[in-house]
């Protein structure tokens, strides 16, 4: 049984299980095709190989302090590979007076392990302004969210570019993708009414390019184009702000000619009746869920202080050594000649 462990403890297995984490963080990094989740294997290999060599090296025992930084790296490894296994993340765009839809939130990865907990994320999007300098230089974001706890409270958070939310264990973190959307009603012949809205492509990003393609409840595909009464301004500072900017709709239909539809207008389409309500913005979001971060956080900062003692200890009785052997013999100078 030892010589396994002996041998699972070996430093050239450890070399190993390292280049394997970097060859498939690289893979994972370039190719979104190859999981992140794939890094939990050699982690375990690194985990397995380090919890054999603290079974197996003597010298860790009349060593403490390098016995719990080998201890505490373990915790480290652990804690990726866990964290790895529970993680999630995905990103979701809401309009003004949305509320959050688990259902529209597109997934970009999520762990085997994650137990998903998004239907309990309640909350409302409220007012998004976003600053610019000179030059369309992006200076600050605000978006207002009303969180619904379970318990009935309600609170207001703001959330900006270096500043995030956590609600249910998901972070919510602004992103620079934002940008206009349209509310829209659509009546159906029996007179029953659904209100939705319509996303622009990112703004000003894509401001020469205003267009999007929807399909409506009656099953006819439109063009939508957003017409602003203003251009977003290059040589001064200003805010973005949905009811600052005047606007109108041009749909285009099949061989049809185009029409200009104003807030208040309306259009029959097939199967239904198309009204334009008024403009609001959007705001995209990465959601992440990672709970045992700060574990790890906490886990790296002890292995750094237990390195930091046993290297203390290792060469402060060679250094006081060194330094009275360099001061022995020599006679203190007391003022005299």
């Amino acid at each position: 049984m030892m010589s396994i462990l002996t041998r699972l403890a070996s430093l050239k297995l450890t070399l190993f299980g390292i280049l394997g984490v970097i060859v498939l963080a690289v893979l994972s990094n370039k190719g979104p095709e190859l999981s992140t989740g794939w890094l939990v294997l050699p982690l375990a290999f690194l985990s397995l190989n380090l919890l054999a060599a603290i079974g197996t090296n003597s010298a860790f025992r009349g060593q403490p302090a390098l016995l719990v930084f080998h201890v505490c790296l373990l915790a480290v490894l652990l804690l990726l590979g866990i964290g790895l296994l529970i993680r999630f993340d995905g990103h979701v765009e809401l309009v003004e007076g949305e509320t959050f839809n688990p259902n529209v939130v597109q997934v970009t990865e999520q762990g085997a392990w994650h137990a998903s907990n998004l239907d309990s994320v309640s909350f409302e999007q409220g007012e998004i302004e976003v600053a610019y300098l000179p030059g369309l230089i992006r200076r600050s974001t605000r978006s207002v969210i009303t969180e619904i706890r379970p318990d009935g409270d309600i609170r207001n958070v703001v959330i900006g570019d270096r500043v995030n939310t956590t609600v249910s264990g998901y972070r919510f973190i602004s992103t620079f993708n934002k940008g206009l959307a349209v509310v829209v009603v659509w009546s159906d012949a029996y007179g029953n009414q659904r209100r939705g809205s319509i996303n622009f492509p990112s703004y000003p990003e894509y401001e020469w390019k205003q267009l999007n393609t929807w399909t409506t409840p009656g099953g006819e595909k439109v063009e939508l184009e957003l017409k602003l009464a203003i251009v977003a301004p290059r040589d001064e500072a200003w805010l973005l702000r949905s009811d600052s900017v005047p606007f109108a709709i041009e749909l285009r239909r099949d061989a049809n000619p185009p029409r200009i539809l104003w807030p208040g207008d309306t259009m029959k389409l097939r199967d239904g009746m198309l009204r334009i309500e008024n403009l609001r913005m959007w705001m995209g979001y990465r959601i992440d869920f990672y709970p045992l971060l700060s574990w790890v956080f906490t886990a790296a900062l002890f292995a750094l202080v237990a390195l930091y003692m046993h290297f203390q200890m290792k060469f402060w009785p060679a250094r006081q050594s060194a330094k009275a052997a360099t001061f022995e013999g020599v006679k203190a100078y007391d003022g005299c000649d």
